[in-house]
């Protein structure tokens, strides 16, 4: 997407981050396993104290990963949809009179509007994402397995269960989407015609 030209650098450093955000997420539980097995359980006041400042380190390293991230997403996101603004616009001011009426007036301002605030949206949402929700769930399931192997695979059964689960979801969203758009058009148009008289 050539949109995302000049954004390329912010883009990686938001998944960078964000991928760093989720190590730390994952190590939390795993340390505090530890905390309670080495030092609760032994009543070793140093481990308990070099894991509980690790621990607080490793959370505020994580929450300005996270900040970090989020920033570059919405410098991203807003940069990539200024752009298509532009070029739909440039694209919108070579249609003809005719074009025009033929596409709908409501439907373009709906295009202009609401589906690149979706697109804008999306390119956020995928910094944000990308990295972390596959790691989160690989990570998880192999944390899991180091806490309690039994259990991580219970839940390994269950997993294909929970793709078709997401699968269907994000089905039925992609329709609902179409819907809301075509009605939105409709709205736009009624709302365009009371004003204009």
């Amino acid at each position: 997407m050539h949109y995302l030209k000049g954004y390329r650098m912010r883009g990686a450093v938001g998944i960078f981050f964000k991928f760093v955000e989720a190590v730390f997420e994952l190590l939390l539980p795993l340390l505090m396993v530890q905390l309670i097995d080495q030092g609760i359980l032994k009543n070793d006041i140093n481990v308990i104290k070099t894991l509980v400042l690790t621990m607080g380190v490793m959370s505020i390293l994580g929450y300005l990963s996270s900040i970090t991230c989020q920033y570059n997403a919405s410098v991203v996101a807003q940069g990539v949809g200024g752009k298509l603004r532009n070029a739909l616009m440039e694209k919108i001011n070579q249609f003809s009179l005719v074009e025009v009426d033929q596409i709908g007036q409501s439907t373009l301002v709906n295009r202009m509007i609401v589906d690149i605030n979706q697109v804008q949206w999306m390119v956020a949402l995928f910094i944000r994402l990308a990295v972390r929700a596959p790691l989160l769930m690989v990570g998880s399931i192999a944390a899991m397995a180091v806490i309690n192997t039994n259990l991580a695979l219970r839940f390994l059964l269950f997993f294909p269960l929970f793709l078709i689960f997401l699968s269907l979801f994000m089905y039925m969203s992609l329709v609902a989407f179409r819907k809301v758009q075509q009605r939105l058009d409709t709205l736009t148009a009624k709302l365009s015609e009371v004003l204009d008289g």
